[in-house]
Parts: C-alpha cells; structure tokens; sequence
C-alpha cells in the first residue's frame, strides 16, 4: 500500500486469529481496498480498521480521505464487484462507496470461523 502512494494507519484486534478460508477471505478484502485505494486516491491518507465483533464476525473498514480519487466503478464484474460474490458466498457482506465528506468507505463483515456443513 505504501509503494501505491498511500499513507496507511492499521488498527487491528489483538484477538484475531483467522485461519484457513477465512484468512483468505480476510486478504482477499484487504488487497481488494488497498489497490482501489491506491489506484484511484493515490497520495491518500487510508485508515483500516479490522476488529472481531460479538457474533463471531470479523469487520473490516478501510476509508481514505479522498484526497487523489479519479474515479469510482462499483459495477464491473471484478474488483468490489467480485468481492462482495465471494463474500456472499462465505456468509459475508459488503459495502462500499463514497463518504458524503470526501473519500471512499469500504466495510466488509465476515464469519470469524469457516462454518462446517454436515
């Protein structure tokens, strides 16, 4: 992220422990924020924010000031598009868009722990 231009501060749960497909669900959501940061708020300052919550769910936030966007597709069949399917797939969700004040907000939810399935 910081060779993209950005100025990134993380807060992350000490409690988290993810393994297996919910890690990789977890850096799928992440690479997924920080190369639309990077492209398209080059220069940005980006906060991101990854916490267990009650329910045994992970969330995720990650906002940028908005200080370089260029542009924003929410619709194409990849990038956030592609994501938010493969968080459905997991039981997860997300948003994303721009902030009323300037910058974008993507927030995502996901189960801490891949359910079993008899």
């Amino acid at each position: 992220a910081a060779s993209g231009g950005l100025d990134v501060a993380w807060s992350v749960d000490p409690a988290l422990e993810p393994t297996g497909p919910v890690a990789a669900l977890l850096r799928q959501v992440l690479r997924e924020a920080l190369t639309n940061a990077a492209r398209h708020a080059t220069g940005s300052r980006v906060r991101v924010r990854i916490e267990r919550l009650p329910g045994d769910r992970i969330e995720v936030e990650v906002v940028d000031d908005g200080t370089g966007h260029t542009q924003f597709d929410l619709g194409s069949r990849t990038g956030l598009a592609g994501l938010r399917e493969s968080l459905a797939a997991h039981g997860g969700t997300l948003t994303a868009g721009p902030r009323p004040e300037g910058g974008f907000r993507l927030t995502a939810s996901l189960p801490a722990r891949e359910e079993v399935h008899a």
